[in-house]
């Protein structure tokens, strides 16, 4: 039989001691009493840091022996043996090395082997054909067992495993320790090699590869080879061994569905140790190895605490965001565009809304890597017998979606999923992020509930002044936008149809709103000082895009003024961002606080120049006669604003370029998203 002879040189080498260990390792490996011509050794740096010294020393040990010998440096740094001895198996399976064998047999690189070791293996798997694969053990050696309790410690934990010369499918036999075994090379194609995620600190990984070879219907054989480890035994490597072990335990129980253990469990194990010293007195009779038994137990809770630690580090942040719309408004766009952009490398999104709005739900649904569920959540302005019911079963609906997924933040994104949300983390015990979009909350309930609320996240600064909300605990995070991209894919073509379709001459200019058609958003107002300033400019329109409750009345006091032919009611429409292609000038036209207008930083990614009321928030990126005209609503102030902008084109593109600037700079979507992100790591 032929074998490939991987070996892990890890980054403990640039030591001159291991170094040497590891040279007097290899001329070992090279010395084997078996035919040069059927095993090769490939050597695998770990982090080891070859320099051209050790290169060629090892270079010269096998030329002498007339031993094939691949050095294999993949650049990555302390990758852990797993990882290091698959690129070792894949280089062999692809012909890489000098000898493409039928078996991979594994030592490390402080564990020195004798001259029959490979004769040994290729017996055992002569005396067993369909064997998977063949090994030994690894003892200190015998001088150092008798003189050091650390590795008299280490030949008990071998000992203590039954062996048997035939072959084992039981996991607490040998072999399973890679520093002396062999593998074929079909069977370690066949199970994808070790399981990478048992890393350089999580041992395990030879227990897992010999499971996973079992489970798929091989065995391994038992040969009576012993080989030597040269490792330094002291406390300071019995530490780490024991809480690596620990890990590895946790890992390999997770991972094959064996008996769990939590961390109350593990906390448990801990204090119960002065019982299991106990044990171990009565059940060795050296008291030195039964001190180091009940030291070994404690390590190896210590070592399952750190994993959890470590997986927890490692894991993604499982966020729970809830919405109850009937109808996609400016915050459920919000939230479409956050999820969008969310770091999914980082976090897990989890959605729980309403039926009752199916394109919302239709566009949750086109977002990658998101899990949804559906609540009905209730209205609770008529507080009935039948809306407290509702209301206790959405709060119980919500808190069994967060245990099932393991949400630890939750998310509400309107006034009346907070109601529900904030039950749902009192009783689960999770952090609650309340984001404002609105003046509708009640000042009352948000100060009654405001020792839940981990952390509010207002879209302006002027939400977060009206509700006098506390600064420890706030941020302001405003609406971004990620429209940029959708202008892009607008063609000329696209605006010339728009354009045909409205009656607008070459040379005509073209005002236009976005939004709900509301009274209170101020289209009448805009409306009329149109009207004020068409006789001068008979050739400008007015598009209105959007729909809305008012929108009939409005196209019937268009007529009435005798400008409906100037005036476009486009509806509510998929392709908004070719109307801002089509737009020359901009209005934003409330009447009363706005808490953030969205669609002045998406006309400002259009480097329109705009004209907006000073409500609400949207003063806080409007800056008069910076980034557009800021007034105060009227029918005078508006008409004057768009006779500026319609006279003056040199105006109109200084006013869109600024406004284009400040909305790259702090607006798109991917740096609001990270703001976002920045209060969900805090948390």
């Amino acid at each position: 039989m032929t074998f490939s002879i991987v070996v892990v040189v890890s980054r403990g080498v640039e030591n001159n001691d291991r170094r040497e260990v590891f040279l007097k390792c290899f001329k070992a490996l090279c010395e084997q009493d078996y035919q040069r011509n059927d095993f090769e050794i490939v050597v695998v740096d770990s982090g080891s840091g070859f320099d051209e010294g050790f290169i060629g020393g090892l270079k010269s040990v096998a030329d002498d022996l007339g031993v094939a010998l691949s050095l294999i440096n993949p650049g990555l740094g302390n990758i852990g043996p797993a990882r290091a001895r698959n690129i070792g198996i894949k280089s062999v399976a692809s012909g890489a090395t000098k000898l493409k064998s039928e078996a991979i047999a594994f030592t490390d690189d402080d564990t020195l082997v004798p001259t029959n070791w490979l004769s040994k293996l290729s017996q055992g798997f002569s005396s067993f054909p369909d064997a998977s694969g063949v090994g030994g053990i690894t003892l200190p050696p015998r001088a150092v067992i008798i003189a050091n309790v650390f590795a008299r410690y280490d030949e008990y934990i071998y000992n203590r495993y039954p062996t048997s010369s035939g072959h084992s499918t039981d996991i607490n036999e040998h072999p399973v320790f890679s520093g002396n075994i062999a593998y074929k090379l079909l069977t370690l194609e066949k199970v994808a090699g070790f399981d990478e995620n048992f890393s350089a600190w999580i041992y395990g990984e030879d227990a897992d590869l010999k499971e996973r070879v079992v489970n798929s219907g091989g065995f391994l054989v038992f040969c009576d080879v012993v080989n030597t480890h040269l490792a330094p035994y002291n406390w300071r490597r019995f530490v780490r061994q024991q809480e690596s072990r620990g890990a590895g335990i946790l890992k390999f129980r997770q991972k094959h569905d064996l008996r769990q253990q939590g961390r109350v469990g593990i906390f448990l194990r801990l204090v119960e140790t002065p019982m299991a010293a106990v044990y171990y007195l009565a059940k060795c009779r050296d008291a030195k190895i039964a001190l180091l038994e009940t030291n070994a137990y404690f390590f190896r809770q210590v070592g399952k605490l750190k994993y959890y630690d470590k997986i927890r580090a490692t894991q993604k942040t499982k966020i729970l965001f809830a919405d109850h719309t009937p109808l996609v408004g400016g915050a459920q766009l919000a939230l479409l565009r956050h999820l969008k952009y969310l770091d999914k490398n980082v976090f897990a999104p989890v959605v729980a809304v309403s039926k009752r709005c199916p394109d919302f739900n239709r566009k949750l649904g086109e977002i990658g890597g998101l899990s949804q569920y559906f609540i009905n959540f209730p209205k609770l302005k008529t507080f009935n017998l039948f809306a407290i019911f509702f209301y206790k079963l959405s709060c119980f609906l919500l808190c069994l979606i967060t245990i099932k997924e393991g949400a630890e933040i939750l998310v509400a994104n309107t006034e009346r999923s907070f109601y529900v949300c904030f039950p749902a983390a009192l009783i689960c015990r999770r952090k609650l992020v309340l984001v404002i979009r609105d003046f509708e909350y009640s000042k009352i309930l948000l100060r009654l509930t405001g020792f839940k609320v981990d952390h509010y996240i207002c879209v302006s600064q002027r939400i977060l002044d009206f509700y006098n909300l506390p600064k420890i605990k706030s941020s302001v995070v405003y609406v971004g936008s990620d429209l940029e991209k959708e202008l892009y894919q607008v063609s000329d073509a696209d605006v010339l149809n728009n354009r045909k379709g409205i009656g607008a001459p070459e040379n005509c200019l073209v005002i236009g709103f976005v939004g709900r058609i509301l009274e209170w958003k101020g289209p009448k107002l805009l409306l009329e000082s149109f009207s004020g300033i068409i006789k001068a400019h008979p050739d400008i329109r007015l598009v209105f895009v959007g729909d809305g409750p008012d929108k009939k009345g409005l196209e019937n006091q268009a007529r009435a003024l005798g400008i409906n032919e100037r005036v476009y009611f486009t509806g509510f429409t998929q392709n908004v961002a070719a109307w801002y292609r089509t737009f020359d000038i901009f209005v934003h036209a409330s009447i009363e606080d706005e808490p953030f207008a969205t669609t002045v930083v998406e006309a400002a990614f259009a480097k329109l120049p705009m004209v907006a009321t000073n409500t609400g928030g949207t003063k806080e990126f409007v800056d008069e006669g910076v980034t557009g005209l800021l007034i105060s609503p009227g029918k005078q102030n508006m008409a004057e604003a768009l006779e500026a902008l319609i006279k003056d084109a040199g105006l109109r593109q200084r006013l869109g370029e600024a406004a284009y600037e400040k909305a790259n700079r702090g607006f798109t979507e991917q740096k609001i998203t990270e703001e976002f992100e920045r209060v969900y790591k805090n948390l």
